[in-house]
């Protein structure tokens, strides 16, 4: 792609879809017509590009100019109005789904074609939008067409093919998610503050503390489970001392006595 013009964010408002920025979803937007209608929209969207306070459009068209500023401006006017037509006939079936989903995407591309925002480029063989911001248009008047195909104009090196409407199921299966689950604007999330680290000298310190507590709590433990285990094995050993302790100091008393 090479870049064919460029607008300044501030001369424009830019167009906001479920509180989301379009042009930022070019990609999606653009996968979902080349994947859900027909791959010859390929190169019909423009390709923004921020560059600070200003947004580049690319194109892999070469010579694009303005329409109202071009020699070729009753030709572009009139395939933009060829490709129009047939976008709005989808449109309009995306919109009567049933599946809240599709309905959704058909509400997002209503938004995109909207003929007042969008901007025509030509070259005398191909078109090219730029969309997603308020231009308030009014120059895209609608020629008289005398029935020429998108195909045929657009992009006459690609085989024709005759336009398929997907399945409901296929839209379905192919939309990536939910439309609470998709959010077409980049929204920071909050997350917790991270505790700075610490030197690498507190954590050696921190790891020597633990490990020593752990060693004499190893060890008294050692030492208490000693004791169980002999005061519940030689029990009787135990009695026995007691015993001749017991006999012992009876003698002692005796021979003090005598």
């Amino acid at each position: 792609m090479q870049k064919f013009h460029s607008i300044a964010t501030d001369r424009y408002i830019p167009l906001s879809f479920d509180n989301a920025y379009l042009f930022s979803q070019y990609d999606r937007i653009s996968n979902f017509l080349v994947f859900n209608l027909d791959k010859k929209y390929r190169n019909f969207l423009a390709k923004p590009v921020k560059n600070n306070y200003d947004i580049d459009w690319y194109s892999v068209h070469m010579g694009l100019q303005p329409v109202e500023h071009s020699s070729y401006r009753e030709y572009g006017l009139k395939q933009y109005w060829l490709v129009m037509e047939e976008l709005q006939k989808r449109i309009e079936e995306l919109m009567r789904n049933r599946d809240s989903n599709v309905q959704y995407w058909g509400a997002i591309l209503q938004t995109v074609f909207n003929p007042e925002d969008n901007l025509i480029f030509t070259n005398g063989q191909d078109i090219c939008i730029i969309w997603g911001w308020k231009f308030e248009n009014n120059q895209n008047r609608k020629p008289q067409l005398l029935g020429d195909s998108f195909q045929e104009t657009i992009s006459p090196q690609d085989t024709p093919l005759p336009p398929q409407i997907p399945s409901p199921d296929r839209l379905v299966a192919d939309i990536s998610a939910p439309k609470q689950a998709e959010s077409l604007e980049y929204v920071p999330a909050i997350e917790n503050p991270i505790p700075s680290p610490a030197a690498p000298e507190e954590y050696f310190m921190a790891d020597v503390k633990e490990e020593n507590v752990d060693v004499e709590t190893g060890k008294k433990e050692s030492f208490l489970t000693f004791l169980k285990y002999i005061a519940v094995t030689y029990w009787w050993v135990l009695t026995v001392l007691l015993v001749l302790i017991c006999l012992v100091f009876f003698f002692k008393s005796l021979i003090h006595r005598s």
